[in-house]
């Protein structure tokens, strides 16, 4: 703001006297230029001050501005952050909560169950009468291990045999792993054999050239155990 102090008044009683004027006006105009100097001095500082205010002003409120919106973004982009580890966490949750349904599946799917069963034989022809049936079976998982004995008091049977009254069928595509014991087959060459399909045992005979129909007597002794998958 220009400054515009009230022009000097001398005392009328000094201006009466000429010489006195020519004094006054010859010592007082040097002080009189210097203010009036010094006044616009102040003024233009006073307009630069200002000016400087007012850039500083706007500057600062750029930058505040900037600031805001720099902060506005972080404040996004950690309410985004925040909403991605919530789901992340509810997302986690699931999955552990399916692990652990599949672990207790898992679990009881794995815990062992034991049982008996009845063999019996299936024949081409004929018919067989037992003295003794019996058989056990433990299934762990998916995997059926079972045991039997069979033993004949009379036979008129004859043709294909198969063993009947597994627990559960065979899983398509499989065919079980056995082992036999046996007693009073007649004109047995190398053994017995035999694979699963559906819920029966095929019994084989080994010949020198494959396998046959086994043959049995009246008092035809088989046991047996394996495992297959159902």
């Amino acid at each position: 703001m220009a400054l515009n102090p009230a022009p000097y008044q001398v005392p009328q009683q000094f201006l009466k006297d000429a010489e006195t004027q020519n004094y006054f006006i010859r010592t007082l105009h040097p002080f009189l230029r210097l203010a009036k100097q010094n006044i616009d001095t102040l003024n233009t500082l006073t307009e630069v001050l200002t000016a400087a205010d007012t850039a500083l002003n706007t500057l600062i409120t750029d930058e505040v501005k900037k600031l805001d919106d720099k902060v506005g973004v972080v404040e996004t982009s950690l309410a985004t952050a925040n909403a991605d580890i919530a789901a992340l966490t509810a997302s986690l949750a699931t999955v552990n909560q399916s692990i652990a349904t599949l672990a207790a599946q898992v679990a009881a799917s794995s815990a062992p169950t034991y049982g008996t069963w009845t063999p019996a034989f299936l024949t081409g022809s004929g018919s067989v009468t037992y003295s003794h049936q019996s058989g056990n079976w433990a299934k762990v998982g998916d995997i059926l291990f079972i045991d039997g004995k069979i033993e004949l008091s009379g036979n008129t049977a004859y043709g294909t045999v198969q063993i009947t009254g597994l627990p559960e069928p065979i899983k398509t595509g499989h065919q079980g792993i056995f082992s036999f014991h046996y007693q009073n087959y007649i004109s047995l060459y190398a053994g017995l054999t035999g694979y699963v399909d559906g819920s029966v045992i095929h019994l084989r005979e080994q010949n020198a050239t494959g396998t046959e129909n086994p043959v049995f007597s009246n008092t035809s002794l088989t046991e047996f155990n394996g495992w297959y998958i159902t």
